[in-house]
């Protein structure tokens, strides 16, 4: 199995790398190319019509096949291969054609969405009606009395209506996406799906209203549904992948990799043990789903196979005579335990995501970000997700003509350690300062550059599935501060220079997911000693608290939740340059406001986020409501004088990657002293 998966991505990589050189091999054989179509013109029509594939509908109850020909409609008893009667097809080329349950009705549908329902029987057949609309796809209810159709198709949106029979009674009708390719109903009628674009969108069959939408990581086209699992399907792949899915748990159970031409035709058998597949090309494979091998391999099959009663796969191909009678599909000539690829997941995930965002500080930053997501695949069934993550990332900020670059390392390794490490990079970071304490003023700010560089990060080991400790440190350089008024008072640390700091660590996480946690609970205490033994410019101690609780409060998979978070950060023992003093604003609670604006000795902030999906059926969309309280001072335990300040705002999410709740982010923050700010990133807030 390794080994056809390494084929299929090694065939992938191959064909990027040939990509150039067959462009100019195009450019060098336009003449040949011209000669050739000249001299094949005349074979041209019949080696098309060879390739054509014309669909066909059986019916196992009455034994009825239902046979399209490029103008008209054979019906035929499969169980003697006798030819009963022909009807008037819609057009030149049928695109589907299907039954009722029963068998006592047909649709049928061309190319151009011509369409026509017939009453069947053994003895006769008679149009009933043309749909007064162009369809492009159908599908009876397990009655037989009603019918979904796809029709009305415009470069926009088609539409999908319940339609009650013989009649055309519209009952229900809603849009659906023009990139529509297949419906089908599952095995009790409890459930309908469609495949467009990279999405299988489940909806309810009585309302029509969407239940889930499942991004894919591939573009899905053909889709059938297990005759008797109510939760299985199969779909087709633009890659000419089958993918046998488990709709429930939104997830693949095996790949099936056998064609290297698009899929047009795809059915389980009467028990769901086996399904087939037929290309355009005329390949037919047969594949046994139970034993996880291909049985049946035939080349040139032009019309669609079918399943007898017995579960035995036929097709219909002319004799040495002319005739066309039906023959069991042809046998592999051994066992082939091939092409069958259990669902995997990739060991790594490139997420390039553009930046482009605002503070009040550098005015609109552009720049790029590039997470690679690193999969632990060694990771217990039901273990909390904890993937690693290495990020680069840069931006340029209009307003101050500043650089902002880093490089981040989130690593959980197999052996329980957890390793963080960022550098970041800051040129001609622009920033203002308002001063320190409870009379800071917005409108007297000062603004000043600097450069800087700092390493900073953690080295732990988990100690149990949730508890961790280790050492936690940081390294960093700045120069020395320029403001813009010569004639400000200078404070402490303007002189920059270098700073070390190290300290223990402890977390608890018991989330069940980093990227997005619906539930659990995460806390960390940090103490870092800054100028231990006599190292960098500046000597004083530090202690962060973090804790942030996950609920889920309703919707399924955790489409709907709410978190908390409360953090306080102190510093004591010594001098601190003013530009390492504890802050609340920006990239915490008060999301986007003036860096420096809230700094002091110590502060203390709580905050509370509403996180939910525009539509509940799809997790692409989302926003958030959150809101926020905050204090700084001197020291919350002597003369303190309470001045908290409150902030409140909304924000949009957008998925990134399919199966992964890893979203883009933009907030929009405004607090009750007259501040605002915006901020993005990418993941949660917190």
């Amino acid at each position: 199995m390794k080994n056809i998966r390494d084929q299929y991505f090694n065939r992938s990589v191959g064909l990027l790398k040939l990509m150039p050189g067959k462009f100019l091999t195009r450019l060098w054989l336009k003449p040949s190319i011209v000669v050739f179509i000249c001299l094949a013109w005349p074979a041209l029509p019949a080696m098309s019509q060879q390739k054509r594939y014309m669909p066909n509908a059986v019916n196992i109850a009455t034994g009825l096949m239902a046979q399209t020909k490029p103008d008209s409609i054979v019906i035929i008893d499969v169980a003697s291969d006798r030819k009963l009667y022909s009807l008037a097809s819609p057009g030149q080329s049928a695109k589907y054609i299907t039954f009722n349950s029963s068998g006592t009705s047909l649709i049928c549908a061309d190319e151009n969405g011509t369409t026509i329902l017939y009453t069947i029987s053994k003895d006769k057949g008679d149009k009933t009606f043309e749909l007064p609309v162009k369809t492009i796809a159908g599908v009876f209810d397990k009655t037989g009395d009603r019918l979904y159709v796809v029709h009305s198709k415009t470069w926009i949106s088609a539409k999908l209506s319940l339609v009650e029979l013989p009649g055309w009674k519209i009952l229900k009708t809603v849009n659906v996406p023009a990139t529509i390719n297949a419906i089908d109903l599952n095995a009790d009628g409890s459930a309908l799906a469609y495949t467009s674009g990279q999405n299988i969108v489940e909806i309810d069959p009585g309302s029509l209203k969407t239940r889930r939408s499942h991004w894919e990581r591939s573009t899905q086209q053909l889709l059938v549904y297990h005759p008797t699992d109510v939760n299985q399907s199969a779909t087709t792949t633009g890659q000419n992948v089958i993918q046998i899915r488990d709709l429930s748990g939104d997830s693949v159970v095996v790949e099936i990799y056998g064609h290297q031409k698009k899929i047009k035709a795809l059915s389980y058998n009467s028990d769901g043990s086996s399904i087939y597949s037929l290309d355009e090309s005329g390949e037919l494979n047969g594949w046994s789903l139970a034993d996880r091998r291909r049985v049946v391999k035939q080349s040139d099959v032009r019309d669609a196979p079918y399943w007898d009663k017995s579960g035995t796969l036929k097709i219909w191909q002319i004799d040495g005579s002319g005739n066309q009678q039906s023959q069991t599909a042809k046998a592999v000539d051994s066992v082939e335990h091939c092409c069958f690829v259990p669902a995997f997941t990739l060991p790594f995930e490139l997420i390039p995501q553009p930046v482009l965002t605002y503070t009040p500080e550098t005015g609109f930053m552009i720049g790029l970000n590039v997470t690679l997501l690193k999969n632990d695949l060694a990771a217990p069934a039901g273990a909390p997700y904890r993937p690693s993550m290495y990020s680069l990332s840069t931006a340029y900020g209009f307003g101050g003509k500043q650089w902002r670059n880093s490089f981040s390392v989130y690593n959980y390794s197999p052996k329980g350690w957890h390793v963080v490490a960022q550098i970041q990079y800051n040129r001609h970071d622009k920033n203002y300062y308002f001063g320190i304490g409870p009379n800071v003023s917005r409108k007297n700010r000062e603004s000043y550059v600097n450069n800087n560089l700092t390493f900073s990060g953690s080295v732990a080991h988990f100690l149990s599935k949730s508890w961790s400790f280790g050492l936690k440190y940081e390294l960093s350089n700045y120069t020395a501060a320029k403001f813009d008024n010569s004639e400000v008072v200078l404070p402490f640390g303007t002189a920059g220079g270098f700073l070390t700091g190290l300290g223990p660590t402890i977390q608890y996480d018991n989330r069940n997911d980093i990227l997005f946690p619906t539930k659990g609970s995460f806390m960390e205490l940090n103490f870092l000693k800054y100028g231990l033994l006599k190292t960098g410019r500046y000597a004083y101690n530090e202690v962060q608290f973090d804790y942030r609780k996950y609920f889920s409060i309703g919707g399924s998979n955790g489409t709907t939740g709410f978190a908390l978070q409360a953090y306080a950060d102190a510093v004591w023992g010594g001098n601190v340059p003013f530009y390492k003093l504890p802050y609340f604003t920006f990239d915490r609670s008060f999301r986007g406001m003036w860096r420096n604006l809230y700094i002091n000795q110590q502060v203390a902030t709580v905050q509370a986020e509403f996180r939910s999906l525009f539509d509940k059926a799809n997790p692409r969309l989302g926003y958030v409501l959150f809101a926020s309280a905050a204090d700084g001072t001197a020291n919350f335990f002597k003369a303190y004088n309470a001045d908290i300040k409150f902030a409140f705002g909304g924000g949009l999410r957008s998925q990134l990657l399919p199966k992964k709740r890893i979203y883009a982010r933009i907030d929009y923050s405004f607090s009750n002293k007259g501040d605002y700010g915006i901020f993005g990133g990418i993941g949660t807030a917190f």
